[in-house]
């Protein structure tokens, strides 16, 4: 395996690496039956895929100020669902080739820390040199910069893959490039808005697009 440690790809995990959305359902029927709220169908909730979080809260009823709760009981429902989860096809091959090129590799996600190396331990993908978790949904730029110093990577050596529009965002205050992957929770119009530098539709378009990306540095 070639060794270039200067060489970084940071990914968001639920709806990138791990196919979670069936859960992320199971989690938003379980919080709307609590508080007797009516509860969409799988159909109807997805369908909100081209809008942004604070207008799927609108939708939902509920306000942002209550997000935060949502998201701890959100993550402890979660907890109790992973083992349903699978990674996306293709995603381990990307994974191992990217370190066989000597890519690092980390994950930066608003999930559960413990949570994700379970995940990664229970379908073999030991593939990862530093795993965070814990983000707020709102603050992702911030701890990448964080991320960044801590590890003494320059911007310029990194990279971010995501899902959603906030990731799209966050990487780009995060002065970093950002690759966009279609097989998420947000609809490719969505993330389209955000103008990520890259926007793929399958894992091994994902794995060229990183090495064409770093190996023109």
């Amino acid at each position: 395996m070639k060794e270039d440690v200067s060489r970084w790809a940071l990914f968001d995990f639920d709806g990138t690496i791990a196919d979670t959305e069936h859960i992320a359902y199971e989690v938003y029927c379980r919080l709307a039956r609590g508080k007797d709220r009516e509860v969409l169908d799988r159909e109807a909730f997805e369908a909100l895929n081209d809008r942004s979080i604070p207008k799927r809260l609108q939708a939902h009823g509920v306000s942002p100020l209550r997000l935060p709760a949502l998201v701890r009981k959100a993550l402890r429902v979660y907890r109790d669902e992973v083992s349903t989860a699978l990674p996306f096809p293709g995603m381990k091959q990307c994974l191992e080739k990217l370190r066989e090129e000597g890519i690092s590799l980390a994950i930066l996600s608003s999930n559960n820390e413990e949570t994700i190396r379970a995940f990664l331990t229970d379908h073999d993908l030991a593939y990862f040199d530093a795993v965070k978790g814990k983000i707020s949904l709102f603050d992702k730029a911030r701890f990448i910069r964080r991320f960044l110093r801590k590890m003494d990577i320059p911007a310029e050596s990194a990279l971010y893959v995501g899902d959603e529009i906030r990731d799209v965002e966050a990487a780009k205050k995060a002065g970093i490039p950002v690759i966009a992957v279609g097989w998420g929770y947000d609809e490719a119009s969505l993330l389209a808005s955000a103008h990520p530098d890259e926007f793929v539709q399958r894992p091994d378009e994902l794995t060229e697009t990183i090495l064409r990306r770093h190996d023109t540095r």
